[in-house]
């Protein structure tokens, strides 16, 4: 996992330094079923960077929520985008990646996802509506844990750089 990081890092500078590169942060919040009973849907809260150039870039996501036993479970998405506009101020987005699961007391996980987001801009403002699947299983001493669902999402992100 370290040299996935260091690559990510090095592509997230590289685009971070190109001209006319667009840079927006925003807040997510989101649910996703779990396939336990106890956990059934959990609330995702979430902040994330885009980095744009053109129709193509990186999309960063760092995801919370807590389990229905304590632990904490965050989730760190780095996605190679493609974004297209239309009809004025609509966007989609669709993306894939790798993700990084971090859970308390339980075995770290890796996987890949997938997204898809419709947004519209208001201004410098973007609102979105997102689809995530990403599919993991982490067990621990107490339980295991595994969603059986893709997460949805609204959110909202603010331009930085356009």
């Amino acid at each position: 996992m370290p040299r996935v990081a260091l690559l990510l890092l090095s592509l997230l500078i590289a685009t971070a330094s190109l001209a006319q590169t667009r840079i927006d942060a925003g807040v997510a919040l989101g649910a996703q079923p779990y396939e336990e009973s106890e956990d059934s849907t959990r609330v995702l809260t979430g902040a994330e960077v885009l980095f744009q150039h053109n129709s193509i870039g990186l999309h960063v996501a760092v995801e919370y929520t807590d389990l229905s036993f304590g632990d904490a479970m965050y989730a760190k998405h780095f996605d190679a985008i493609y974004r297209h506009a239309f009809a004025g101020r609509y966007s989609v987005l669709v993306g894939a990646g790798i993700t990084a699961i971090d859970i308390q007391d339980f075995d770290t996980s890796s996987s890949w996802n997938a997204e898809l987001e419709l947004s519209r801009r208001f201004g410098n403002t973007d609102v979105f509506a997102r689809v995530r699947h990403y599919d993991y299983e982490a067990s621990g001493f107490r339980a295991r844990v595994s969603p059986s669902g893709p997460a949805i999402y609204l959110g909202v992100r603010f331009g930085l750089k356009r």
